[in-house]
């Protein structure tokens, strides 16, 4: 009895020693459970960082990722689900392997421990399976969080897309619009280069056709002061009347009765520059004293554009005075300038001492730039366009292109008025600086600026400046204009200057000094005044007296490799002494470079004129010469009777020169003198005749007249 209540008691032992291992393997089971579910959680909470991540950097790949993480979490779920069942399974087979040979060892003491423990396994295995159950639905149920904060990500990260997408196509417009507008202005700038070349072409087929139909038709054009850049005054002409005459003026100011005259337009009272004839237009310089444009009143610089055929004006430009009265802008002068045309553009020396580049078309074209101040100009010049007033502007205007202040550029001082033409080169404008002394006639007050320079003929930028010394011994003024051309071969810009020298300049060579200067090429240099007419028994004479020193105020001219320069003074100072120079300078410098040297002639500011080995020169006191161009022997010579400022033309076979008196006298050309007629006009001529297209210019103070053959 003892025996079977031990056995019953060790059995309900084992078997309680059994269930409590169970419940120890539930517990363990439910503790893997719950630290699986935690795991779960973790890892599922990594998963959303990383499919946050993913989704920042890819709306796709956070799909995938979203997609992999929720089937990573769904499959641990499972396992873990699985795992439980089978410890619990296993806990169960146990119970009942225990329970069995407890019952078998003692049914009846086992029976009620194994109903007991089946009840309690039941139990335990039931809660067991409501805890995992709990766990997947938790699981389940964060997996559902991260699939809805993935959903949210993912949709916030669409629109972030959608967002910079948007940004990225409003750059990428924005940019295209930019593309599109610099492809625009690019197109522009071709264009218009373009069309620039081709009217530069078209200019120059122009400029070729013109010349093919001077040598076969005998007429020419007149583009510059001298006709070319030579400054020799001869032209290929035929058939110019000779009976014409120069009419009265009536009491509106006009000429009536001219014989063969197309037509003759009143100008302003002064006109001192030469005519240039260009493409259907005719160009002159003269003041203001009868306006042509009723709103401009007042003294000023006129250029005028006429049309050639019917002597219409085109267009003019207004240039105020400097307000420095006789000492450098004297009034009612006006532009002494001649108009210089090349292709489209004109180049003007202005009574202020800017040079300026005009548009030929003036405003009819447009107001083309890269200067549109124009209206500015008209009240303050170049030198106060910033601080000047806009004036109102007619339609007829000139179109300013760009332009160049001497005198706020250089220092310069130009004495009395600025008073010469430019000379054009293949990429350069050469032009004199008119720099010389003060009111006092004696004080230099700019002795170390230029007075020549060269400005690049596109830009109107300084390309090149003289180094030689003039300004430092200038006598009065350089209002000389220069000449370029072949001598020798070598491209020449030949200068005569207030020191009384003439310098010769290599064409478009400039080399810079040690101060950054860009300087001309200096080729040689010559002195043209006499030392007796500079120095008597070892004293210097003085200047402005008549047997005294003269500077170079007439231009020089280039002819069959040869220079010839006249010296003289400014016609208030009266007559003096003179000399007529002859250069070749392949014989060397200075007095080695002399060919002979005329001094039969007075002080002159005429311009040579050369043709058919015979060289013509007048002189102040009203004598023209005609010399043989080789020797300098005088031919013959005649007396006009009155002073002479203009310069002789040669064309038809005869030579044309007007004077003081208002009379325009005609000579045969040839070495033999020979008289044609004198033709009277109601005003002084103090320019120089020019005939273009068969047509003969005269300029008197006041009026231009044109005459053809009827």
């Amino acid at each position: 009895m003892k025996t079977t209540l031990l056995t019953t008691s060790c059995l309900a032992l084992l078997a309680a020693l059994l269930l409590s291992s169970c419940q120890e393997q539930v517990d363990d089971a439910g503790a893997a459970i719950e630290k699986a579910a935690d795991a779960t959680a973790e890892k599922t909470k990594e998963a959303v960082e990383a499919t946050k991540e993913a989704t920042g950097n890819a709306v796709e790949a956070t799909k995938e990722k979203t997609a992999e993480a929720a089937a990573a979490t769904a499959e641990k779920a499972t396992d873990l689900k699985d795992a439980a069942a089978e410890k619990t399974k296993e806990a169960v087979e146990a119970t009942k392997e225990a329970t069995g040979n407890a019952v078998e060892a003692t049914k009846d003491a086992a029976s009620n421990v194994a109903e007991a423990t089946k009840e309690k396994t039941a139990a335990a295995a039931a809660a067991t399976a409501e805890k995992a159950t709990n766990l997947k639905d938790a699981a389940a149920e964060k997996t559902k969080e991260a699939v809805e904060a993935t959903k949210e990500a993912t949709s916030n990260a669409v629109e972030a897309t959608k967002e910079k997408a948007a940004d990225a196509a409003a750059a990428t417009k924005d940019a295209t619009a930019k593309a599109a507008e610099k492809a625009k202005d690019s197109a522009a700038k071709v264009m218009a280069d373009t069309k620039a070349n081709t009217d530069e072409s078209s200019e120059k087929l122009k400029d070729a056709a013109s010349k093919l139909a001077s040598s076969i038709t005998g007429t020419t054009e007149w583009a510059q002061w001298g006709r070319d850049g030579s400054n020799n005054m001869v032209a290929n002409a035929k058939n110019i009347p000779s009976d014409f005459t120069g009419g009265e003026v009536d009491g509106d100011g006009n000429v009536v009765g001219a014989k063969h005259a197309k037509w003759v337009v009143k100008m302003g009272s002064q006109a001192y520059g030469t005519t240039t004839v260009k493409d259907g237009r005719v160009f002159l310089g003269t003041n203001n004293e009868e306006p042509r444009i009723e709103s401009i009143k007042g003294d000023k610089g006129i250029v005028m554009c006429l049309d050639e055929e019917t002597g219409d004006l085109q267009w003019q430009l207004a240039v105020p005075k400097l307000g420095a009265g006789k000492v450098s802008d004297w009034e009612f002068l006006g532009i002494c300038s001649s108009i210089a045309i090349e292709g489209k553009y004109g180049y003007v020396v202005t009574n202020r001492g800017e040079i300026l580049c005009l548009d030929v078309y003036g405003m009819s074209d447009g107001n083309d730039g890269p200067f549109t101040d124009e209206a500015k100009y008209a009240n303050g010049g170049l030198e106060k366009l910033a601080e000047s007033d806009a004036a109102t502007l007619a339609a007829n205007e000139a179109d300013i292109v760009w332009g160049y202040d001497i005198r706020s550029e250089l220092g310069a001082f130009p004495h009395n008025i600025t008073s010469s033409s430019v000379v054009l080169t293949k990429d350069h404008i050469y032009a004199s600086t008119s720099n010389g002394v003060d009111w006092s006639h004696i004080n230099i007050p700019a002795p170390n600026s230029p007075s020549l320079i060269a400005l690049d003929k596109k830009t109107g930028e300084l390309a090149g400046e003289e180094l030689s010394g003039i300004s430092e011994r200038v006598m009065h003024c350089n209002w000389s204009s220069p000449a370029a051309g072949k001598i020798n071969g070598v491209d020449t810009v030949v200068f005569g200057a207030g020191d009384g020298w003439t310098y010769g300049y290599q064409t478009g060579a400039f080399e810079e000094d040690e101060e950054g200067f860009m300087i001309m090429k200096e080729l040689w240099k010559v002195d043209c005044c006499p030392q007796e007419y500079r120095f008597k028994d070892g004293e210097p004479i003085k200047y402005a007296t008549y047997p005294g020193p003269s500077e170079i105020i007439s231009s020089p001219v280039i002819y069959n490799d040869k220079v010839y320069a006249a010296i003289g003074q400014d016609p208030e100072h009266g007559e003096g002494v003179g000399a007529l120079t002859c250069i070749d300078p392949s014989k060397g410098n200075g007095e080695d470079a002399i060919v002979w040297q005329f001094k039969g002639v007075g002080r002159t500011i005429s311009t040579p004129s050369v043709a058919d080995g015979i060289c013509y020169l007048a002189d102040y006191s009203g004598r023209l010469y005609a010399v043989d161009a080789e020797n300098g022997e005088l031919l013959w010579e005649h007396d006009t009777f009155s002073h002479i400022w203009g310069s002789t033309l040669v064309a038809d076979g005869k030579v044309f020169l007007g004077n003081e008196d208002g009379e325009l006298v005609v000579l045969k050309h040839g070495r033999e003198k020979e008289e044609i007629d004198t033709i009277s006009y109601p005003a002084p001529i103090y320019g120089s005749p020019v005939v273009a297209n068969g047509v003969l210019y005269v300029m008197t103070q006041t009026h231009l007249y044109a005459y053809a053959a009827e």
